[in-house]
């Protein structure tokens, strides 16, 4: 009763605040954004955990997931230990140092990867994340056209199963590219171009954000990510695609967050650069290392501090999960109306993409020369984004669909070890899967589709054996949502 109340009360304060704010500069969170971490308001904090979140990748997902434990834990030197490992390059050498209660409480540990875990109030229980792995092109057919048909097709992030996920039974959506979508010879910069089909770029993405999450009642937000990246990416297709996407967020006033800044830069705030540079390195096993030539180029690419691989980008020490973790709770919570920069009643920016319906005459005014009722104008918007999907989109768009189930679908779960942040045996520290997990055949699919959330304290090995042991109606099912936020 105590959540919902505070959930009803976050509609009413930050739909005040989206009526307020007619004007706003798009939400980015960048390295240079860290810092704000400890500076997040309790407030803010709830709203953020509030949110219901889907993010999606591939393994370095899975690290930014697990990540999020890390302040899970009951206490810091409970949290895994991947979350507490100092690695830096101390008088010409990489050292590594697992920080103890004892170091925190004398001062030892450095800012940038300090933390005082707290499971209430670093709570992510309604922030869920599913492996999403492909070519970028088949990524980007399986999303967009997932949006269209209110069904993305991806895999449970530990039990590999496929699932099917409504956008709309979340708040904020989005998925990542991962650091093998860019490698040298990737075509990723076509994403930003118009391709023929129907699903293929960030303008079809762009329609269905519009058509889908806009008009939904209340409206869902969409997060842009720049991609991750790796010791030996990288490389120029990476560079390019993420200054892209930096000018498309800016151009269009979408919220970003800047995965590979963060990454790319050290823990004071130094450009990282490619492997390639002539420096010689060893693991802290000294199981492998590198040493290649200088090609005398520099690359963005992850910082050593944040990965032990050679040339991989996985995240296996603190400067890497706590840097990304603290970007996630910035993100969120500035998603959730807070405004860093002060002022007596914080406002979303205005990409929020909220329509308010409690100020009715000012939302009234901006909607001057269509519909007077703000609510009404979604509502009716929802039905026409519904009459053409009945009506049928065209032959280019079925088309597309049919060829989503022949482009497959690769599951992640494969690389989870890599983080060290391998979740205990029996369940997932400080989260309940709200996944969708009853097996269901959707009418015409001809595949199954995972569906249900379970909400009845079963774990998530009891409901997949419960709810695949029966055959439902194929009818697609409401999935309950809880109450709304915005």
């Amino acid at each position: 009763m105590k959540r919902n109340a505070f959930r009803a009360a976050s509609l009413i304060v930050l739909s005040l605040a989206a009526c307020g704010s007619a004007m706003g500069q798009a939400i980015v969170v960048d390295h240079t954004s860290l810092p704000l971490f400890d500076r997040i308001p309790e407030a803010y904090l709830e709203a953020a955990r509030n949110l219901r979140l889907l993010f999606m990748d591939r393994s370095v997902g899975f690290n930014t997931h697990t990540a999020l434990n890390c302040f899970t834990a009951p206490g810091y030197g409970a949290s895994p230990v991947t979350c507490r490992r100092d690695y830096r390059l101390l008088d010409g050498a990489w050292q590594m140092v697992t920080r103890t209660d004892a170091d925190l409480a004398a001062g030892l540990v450095p800012e940038y990867i300090r933390f005082f875990p707290d499971p209430v109030r670093y709570g992510r229980h309604n922030w869920f994340y599913y492996t999403f792995a492909d070519t970028w092109d088949k990524m980007t057919v399986n999303f967009v056209s997932g949006l269209h048909n209110r069904s993305i097709p991806a895999a449970d992030s530990v039990t590999n199963q496929p699932v099917n996920l409504n956008p709309l039974d979340f708040d904020v959506i989005s998925f990542q590219f991962s650091y093998l979508n860019v490698e040298r010879g990737s075509t990723i910069g076509e994403f930003f171009s118009r391709r023929p089909g129907a699903y293929d770029d960030a303008y079809d993405l762009e329609r269905e954000i519009g058509e889908v999450l806009d008009s939904a009642s209340p409206r869902r937000l969409f997060v842009y990510w720049t991609t991750s990246l790796a010791r030996g990416i990288g490389t120029d297709e990476a560079t390019a695609f993420n200054e892209r996407m930096r000018q498309w967020c800016r151009e269009n006033n979408r919220i970003l967050f800047d995965f590979a800044d963060i990454e790319a830069h050290d823990m004071n705030g130094n450009r990282c650069h490619d492997n390639r540079d002539g420096v010689p390195y060893t693991t802290p096993s000294g199981n492998a290392g590198e040493n290649y030539p200088d090609d005398g180029r520099d690359i963005p690419a992850i910082c050593q501090e944040k990965t032990t691989e050679t040339d991989g980008g996985h995240l296996g020490t603190a400067q890497g999960v706590v840097s990304v973790a603290k970007g996630m709770w910035i993100l969120m919570a500035r998603i959730a109306g807070w405004n860093p920069g002060g002022g007596q009643r914080p406002a979303p920016p205005a990409n929020l993409r909220i329509v308010p319906c409690l100020d009715r005459d000012s939302d009234a005014r901006r909607n001057e020369g269509r519909t007077s009722d703000p609510c009404k104008q979604t509502r009716e918007t929802g039905r026409v984004s519904r009459a053409r999907r009945t009506a049928g989109p065209g032959k280019n768009i079925r088309a597309a669909e049919r060829s989503r189930g022949e482009a497959g679908m690769y599951a992640g779960a494969q690389w989870a070890a890599h983080s060290g942040l391998v979740p205990a045996r029996g369940g997932r520290p400080g989260w309940t899967p709200r996944a969708f997990l009853s097996d269901r055949w959707r009418r015409g699919r001809g595949r199954a589709a995972w569906g249900a959330s379970p909400r009845d304290g079963r774990s998530h090995g009891e409901a997949l054996k419960v709810d695949t042991a029966a055959r439902i109606d194929p009818r697609p099912r409401a999935v309950p949502a809880g109450p709304a936020l915005f």
